[in-house]
C-alpha cells in the first residue's frame, strides 16, 4: 500500500514539473513574440494594399531591429526563427560597437530586383559595408518568384534612437517605425 502511495506521489511531482515547464515554455514564447513584434516592421514592395488583400506586390518585406533585449531573448528562446537566430550572432560583433543591427527577410511575389543600397533607415542609405552577412549568402540582383532571402545589416546608432520613430524604407516603399524604449 505504501508503495502504491510513493508512486503516485512520484507521478503527482513528475506531472506538477511538467506542467510548470511546459507553462514556462509557452510564456517565454509569448514573450519573445511580442519583443519581435515591437521590433518587426512590414511592407509590400510595389503592393496595394486592398482590405485584407494586396495587389501587385512584389515581395513582401520585414525589417527586425536587433536590441539587447531581443538578442538575449533569441539565445535563450529554442523556438526562436534560425534565420533570426543566425543572424542576431552579429550582435556581440566589436565592429557593432555604435551602431543598430537590422535583419531583413522578404519574399517575392514576382520579379524583383533588389541591392542592399535599396534600404534606408531614417536619412541613412546603406552601403555595401554595412551588410554584415557573406556574399554568398545574399540573394541580389533580378530575383525570381517565390524566393526568400535574408540579410543583417547595420547603420551609425544615432539614426536609430530608443523611444523614437525612424523612417524605414526599401526603394520607394517605406513604413514608420517606432523604435523601442528598452
Amino acid at each position: 500500500m505504501t508503495e502504491n502511495r510513493s508512486l503516485k506521489l512520484f507521478l503527482l511531482v513528475i506531472c506538477g514539473f511538467t506542467l510548470i515547464s511546459s507553462c514556462s515554455c509557452i510564456a517565454e514564447a509569448k514573450e519573445l513574440q511580442q519583443l519581435m513584434d515591437e521590433r518587426t516592421v512590414s511592407f509590400w514592395i510595389e503592393g496595394e494594399v486592398l482590405g485584407d488583400m494586396v495587389i501587385g506586390a512584389r515581395a513582401q518585406v520585414a525589417l527586425v531591429y536587433i536590441d539587447v533585449t531581443l538578442s538575449e531573448a533569441l539565445v535563450s528562446d529554442p523556438q526562436a526563427p534560425e534565420w533570426l537566430k543566425w543572424h542576431a550572432s552579429h550582435f556581440s560583433s566589436k565592429d557593432l560597437k555604435g551602431r543598430a543591427l537590422f535583419a531583413m527577410r522578404y519574399k517575392t511575389q514576382k520579379r524583383w530586383n533588389f541591392e542592399p543600397k535599396m534600404l534606408q533607415i531614417g536619412d541613412y542609405v546603406v552601403k555595401d559595408e554595412d551588410v554584415l552577412t557573406s556574399k554568398d549568402f545574399i540573394i541580389v540582383g533580378d530575383i525570381p518568384p517565390d524566393t526568400t532571402g535574408t540579410l543583417a545589416f547595420s547603420v551609425p546608432g544615432k539614426y536609430v534612437k530608443k523611444g523614437q520613430n525612424v523612417t524605414v524604407a526599401c526603394g520607394e516603399d517605406s513604413e514608420v517605425f517606432a523604435v523601442p524604449k528598452r
